[in-house]
């Protein structure tokens, strides 16, 4: 199996081209799977091994999303916030180390946030 295949990363997002670009932006470093409904995310959330979540906040139900992942012992989890998280919540999902990250995002943010998480959890476990 290759490296790519054992690290797959969930985009749970109610716009289709929003995942479009979530997936051309990490399909070289990571497989990718893209939701559009809180449903879809929990059916990939019990189907797959990930090893992180991103998530839209409101349209998709992003604390729903985050429950399951959590759940499931998924460890890396982003929220994508375009402003609609209020002051409260932003502190409460610090506090859960759910990272955030602001629409509109740079590429290369996306991909090391990914990168760098992924990189801590392989080394925590060796």
């Amino acid at each position: 199996m290759s490296e790519k295949a054992e690290k797959i990363v969930l985009g749970v997002v109610y716009d289709p081209i929003i995942g479009k670009m979530i997936n051309r932006i990490l399909e070289k470093e990571f497989t990718v799977e893209i939701a559009g409904t809180l449903e879809e995310a929990r059916e990939k959330i019990n189907e797959l091994q990930l090893n992180a979540v991103i998530t839209d906040w409101t349209q998709v139900n992003g604390p729903e999303v985050i429950k399951s992942a959590k759940e499931k012992g998924v460890r890396k989890i982003i929220v994508m916030n375009g402003g609609l998280i209020n002051d409260r919540e932003l502190e409460e999902l610090e506090k859960t180390g759910v990272d955030v990250i602001p629409k509109p995002f740079e590429a290369e943010e996306l991909i090391n946030t990914i990168r760098g998480e992924i990189s801590e959890m392989e080394n925590s476990e060796n």
